[in-house]
């Protein structure tokens, strides 16, 4: 776990002497920047951002909102949103709650979000009012646009959930392409030592502004996501369409000032091949980024 030594010591030592007994999780390793830099920008998503403890408010609200209806440790919860900043909020919120994400991403065929609904048997989904009609008439859908009126008068103070770090976490389903799709589970510590170690090798700071790319039905999206909030660096959210426009990105990395990129290696080379037919005038401007590191992963390079 990598702690801000240029905060105040006394300050570090509350934080450490907070953290559960019994084994740190996801949101304790977030927990630790909302209190070492409340106002520093979290995530960003187009033309809006949160700062550490906007967000973190915000998925307490949500957290004691899933509590009052029963979610709790081990209970798995379906996330179905389009990509946004209700996106974090949620897995957030769930987590918070002691619960566990289950992933959907709107854009699935219906028999695939059928076949996943079926299997969890998911009571509670988190979801968009406009995402409804896709989802059963069984599950208990939480409106994130159309229910915040409720949750936003919920407590914005951290929840009490009473997971460990060996409580399930996520459960992200496998792509089906050798069968049937199969639901992989995870618990707090897998990602957490997960998460510890990969910090070693990626070396991420405040300064750090992390591009994030991946579908949140895979799990590079854990790393893109929580490998900066667990560090004090700002998460930037590309849109579904940047994400499949190789050039978008480039301008999305160049404009936004994106310290580190994190993505497979089709998107960059194919963004290459088109940068070699455009005027050089253009080329030359995205090339004058921010970028210190690329991190590639899920491909062959």
């Amino acid at each position: 776990m990598k702690l801000d030594l240029n905060a105040d010591l006394s300050d570090l030592t509350t934080i450490i002497n907070d953290l559960p007994e019994n084994g740190v999780c996801i949101h304790d390793l977030f927990a630790i920047q909302v209190k070492l830099a409340p106002d520093s920008v979290a995530t960003v998503f187009e033309n809006q951002q949160l700062t550490y403890q906007e967000l973190n408010a915000k998925a307490n609200q949500l957290a004691h909102y899933l509590q009052s209806i029963g979610v709790g440790a081990e209970v798995m919860v379906g996330l179905c949103l389009e990509r946004s900043l209700d996106l974090i909020i949620g897995i957030l919120g769930i987590l918070k709650a002691g619960g566990a994400y289950v992933p959907i991403d709107p854009a699935y065929p219906q028999e695939r979000i059928a076949f996943m609904l079926e299997d969890t048997k998911l009571q509670f989904v988190v979801t968009q009012q406009q995402l409804v009609v896709s989802l059963p008439e069984n599950s208990t859908t939480i409106c994130l646009d159309t229910d915040w009126q409720k949750i936003e008068c919920q407590s914005s103070h951290d929840p009490v959930s009473g997971v460990t770090a060996e409580n399930l976490a996520y459960l992200i389903y496998t792509s089906g392409s050798t069968g049937k799709p199969k639901g992989v589970q995870m618990p707090h510590s897998s990602i957490c030592n997960y998460l510890e170690a990969i910090a070693k090798i990626l070396p991420v700071n405040s300064n750090d502004i992390y591009l994030h790319t991946a579908s949140f039905s895979f799990t590079a999206s854990v790393r893109q996501l929580f490998l900066p909030l667990s560090q004090g660096a700002t998460s930037i959210l590309a849109t579904r369409e940047q994400t499949r426009t190789p050039l978008s990105l480039f301008e999305l990395i160049q404009k936004c000032g994106v310290t580190i990129s994190d993505g497979v290696p089709s998107v960059w080379r194919y963004g290459l091949i088109a940068l070699e037919s455009l005027d050089q005038q253009y080329t030359q401007a995205l090339s004058e980024s921010q970028l210190r590191l690329i991190v590639f992963g899920g491909e062959l390079l």
